[in-house]
């Protein structure tokens, strides 16, 4: 189970990676630092602030912050992982992308 801000649950391998790819047109470059891990048994959770740079030659990288909460079912094999951020912030501070869509 995939849970995202602004796609919701996408459960399933295919499913997942086929909204990945479909919500990240127009999108590329992605930025992810780390400022904070914190593991407990299965659980995973990470922190830190995000850009990606649209496919647009005069916009500025596009910043954001986010969470991610992951638990494992062993074997480094994740079953359920949630992406948490301001999806209007993100949506205020990006140019339109033509071809692109936030949710399936």
């Amino acid at each position: 189970m995939y849970i995202d801000a602004a796609g919701g649950g996408i459960e399933g391998k295919e499913a997942i990676a086929h909204w990945l790819v479909d919500s990240m047109v127009g999108l590329g470059d992605w930025k992810f630092p780390v400022e904070f891990t914190a593991i407990e048994g299965n659980d995973v959770v990470v922190n830190g602030p995000r850009s990606f740079q649209c496919h647009v030659p005069t916009a500025p990288r596009t910043p954001s912050r986010g969470t991610r909460a992951s638990s494992t079912r062993g074997a480094a094999k994740f079953s359920y992982e949630e992406d948490t951020y301001n999806m209007l912030h993100v949506l205020e501070t990006s140019p339109p992308v033509a071809g692109s869509r936030p949710s399936p």
